[in-house]
């Protein structure tokens, strides 16, 4: 009888340590070279879709997987990813105003499907953005991405060697007021901020954080920090594993702020012809 039990004990045992492995994230070496030979070589194409809402597709037929890139017209930026896996049956928005959803499981997969090939979500929405670009000559983007502040400013270096990714979108009223939206986030953490400037000065955060089931929950608003104790204190965590305060991060806007509009050529306050 002892013997049987411990038979059993056993089996369980190993069902137990079978599900935890295979639950884990996989790890996939990331590979130097062009990211969109890489692409190729996993057996994926891309495609762009020239129409008066433009995208872009990446597609691997063999493992029916196809990621759709939407692009705003007018910008050249990604405003969605959608993330088609049907295997897995999924089609959910992965992305959107450069922000992760609440689809976590879907980012997962997302995440996982680029990973798989050999290169990041960074670099993969970079090789669209530069693709953008290219089909798009008179989009805002070919001024846009030459910021200075991602290059020259210590924050904005940091945001990049981390991962994160960027997408702005500039808006005019009659009256004069304008604001600028700044989103920046990475896929692969879950983690993103959506930074509002108005009429110049830092007016609004707002703080996602999909381990911590944190969707876009509000952190500052006109001049003071206005969230949950528990939010806030996550996301100066999120800054402190970046090595970052709160003022070296809500600082580095005001500079992204000045160099975007210094690369684009819009004045502020006045209607510029990306706004849609």
């Amino acid at each position: 009888m002892k013997k049987i039990v411990g038979i059993i004990f056993a089996s369980i045992l190993v069902i137990l340590l079978t599900a935890c492995s295979t639950s884990k994230k996989a790890e996939y070496e990331i590979k130097d070279g062009d990211p969109l030979e890489i692409l190729e070589d996993a057996g994926y194409s891309l495609t762009y879709n020239d129409s008066y809402n433009p995208s872009a597709v990446l597609e691997n037929v063999e493992e029916k997987v196809s990621i759709e890139f939407r692009i705003s017209n007018g910008s050249g930026e990604i405003w969605e990813i959608n993330y088609i896996n049907k295997k897995d049956k999924i089609e959910e928005l992965v992305s959107e105003w450069g922000l992760p959803t609440d689809k976590r499981k879907s980012i997962a997969r997302y995440v996982d499907s680029v990973n798989s090939t050999g290169i990041t979500t960074q670099t993969l929405w970079t090789l669209i953005c530069d693709y953008s670009a290219e089909n798009n000559p008179d989009a805002l983007i070919n001024k846009s991405r030459n910021n200075r502040a991602l290059k020259t400013n210590t924050v904005g270096q940091l945001l990049n060697e981390a991962g994160y990714t960027f997408y702005t979108r500039y808006e005019s009223y009659k009256d004069g007021a304008y604001k600028l939206d700044i989103n920046t986030s990475n896929l692969e953490t879950g983690i993103g901020y959506q930074v509002n400037m108005y009429k110049g000065k830092f007016h609004g955060l707002k703080y996602t954080n999909l381990s911590k089931k944190i969707i876009n929950e509000e952190i500052y608003y006109s001049g003071k920090h206005t969230g949950e104790e528990k939010t806030i204190d996550l996301y100066l965590e999120s800054l402190e594993e970046l090595d970052l305060s709160k003022e070296e991060f809500m600082q580095f806007f005001s500079e992204y702020q000045e160099a975007y509009y210094e690369a684009t050529g819009i004045v502020p306050g006045k209607p510029a012809s990306i706004e849609e």
